[in-house]
């Protein structure tokens, strides 16, 4: 009777594992708990070997020789998995000694950056937004306060940058969705320090026409001009770690989906914004004449029984009517009432209209009636773009 072969292996945390039976062995590896290069020892192995070099044994065509006797199993030498000082294995450990490391391509960084950018851009309008309301009801009169902006939003590109890429993730949100990340030249995370010098390294990338960046396609390891200074590597997320064989060269679909989110933001919605900007301006354009004409609509009653009593076009201050001024609200500087274009016969409501656009800004409404004929029928005429004249007024 054959005696049972006994195995050991080294998990791809580094530890040895065993002993255990062929089979029990063969569940390991289909479990995914190994790679070729793992190492593996049976009884009557003089060294540990790489499972590939096992295949033959672990899955024979035929019958196996009778093993020797039963010897332990030797140390392992070299560890080709790096521990930290605490006995946890970092998570960039396995594929430092893997040639299949992908590199974050021209495409998917640049496209990264783009995304980045958005996000900065974002970022710039709130700032701005912000500083325009205390500003505006602080110091008014001093628009150089504005200046603060740029230098925040270079700290905040600064702080954003190189956080985000010292962080655990190793990257930006940009970089994050493009599933790539930035580690040192051994694959290692890099800190803080470094990811400043980084960024202070893209200043110079973005000179002549970008040259540095555009390095990024011609170089051995698709490093720009600031991974170079800065001695850092742009690779796909799952490299340098436990599961390099989940790393994608092209990243299509990611690609693809930041493509969409660009287009979206930097094509559909500057067209669709040139489109309804305007409209919504001469909506509330119209808005605010429409309220100005209503402001004098509502003087008709007052106006009628002044020139009854006085048989005349009534003037401000007089029969109960106020003085110009005196109608100002949100959208009138001022109603006027007297005669129509010097004529005794005609009389009228002038209306001022008062607003921050300065399309409309101190145009005129008339509303103007002859009382003389019997009947008090108003007419409305303006100086104002037709557009802006609410239905009566046209």
């Amino acid at each position: 009777m054959q005696k049972e072969v006994t195995w050991y292996f080294v998990d791809l945390l580094g530890q040895r594992k065993g002993p255990m039976s062929q089979q029990q062995l063969l569940d390991v590896i289909a479990q995914g708990r190994l790679r070729p290069a793992s190492l593996v020892w049976r009884e009557g192995l003089a060294q540990w070997q790489p499972l590939s070099s096992m295949e033959h044994e672990l899955r024979p065509t035929e019958a196996a020789p009778p093993l020797p006797a039963s010897t332990p199993p030797p140390l392992v030498e070299t560890n080709p998995f790096a521990t930290s000082p605490s006995g946890f294995v970092a998570d960039w450990a396995y594929a430092t000694n893997s040639n299949e490391v992908v590199y974050g391509g021209f495409a998917r960084r640049f496209l990264a950056l783009m995304l980045d950018s958005l996000i900065l851009w974002v970022i710039s309008i709130v700032l701005f937004a912000v500083l325009a309301v205390i500003i505006g009801t602080s110091a008014p009169s001093r628009p150089q306060y504005f200046l603060w902006a740029y230098p925040a939003m270079f700290l905040i590109s600064l702080l954003y940058s190189s956080v985000l890429e010292s962080s655990s993730h190793q990257a930006t949100f940009g970089k994050r969705a493009l599933g790539i990340k930035v580690t040192d030249l051994d694959g290692k995370p890099i800190g803080w320090g470094r990811a400043v010098g980084r960024w202070f390294g893209r200043l110079l990338s973005g000179f002549f026409f970008c040259i540095g960046y555009l390095m990024a396609l011609f170089t051995s390891r698709k490093q720009s001009l600031h991974d170079m200074l800065a001695s850092t590597l742009v690779v796909d997320r799952w490299a340098y770690t436990h599961h390099p064989e989940r790393q994608k060269n092209g990243g299509s679909g990611a690609i693809a989906a930041v493509c969409i989110l660009l287009l979206v933001f930097f094509v559909i919605v500057p067209i669709l914004a040139a489109i309804a900007i305007p409209q919504y301006q001469t909506y509330v354009m119209r808005s605010q004449v429409a309220s100005a004409y209503t402001s004098a609509e509502a003087l008709k009653p007052t106006f009628a029984a002044a020139y009854r009593t006085e048989q005349r076009c009534p003037v401000n201050g007089e029969a109960g009517l106020l003085d110009a001024g005196a109608y100002a609200n949100r959208f009138v500087s001022a109603i006027t009432i007297g005669s129509f274009n010097n004529d005794p016969n005609q009389c009228a409501l002038e209306v001022t209209v008062h607003s921050t656009s300065h399309s409309i800004d101190g145009k005129h409404l008339w509303l103007n009636t002859s009382p003389g004929s019997g009947a008090m029928d108003w007419k409305c005429s303006s100086d104002l773009p037709a557009n802006y004249l609410p239905q009566q007024c046209r």
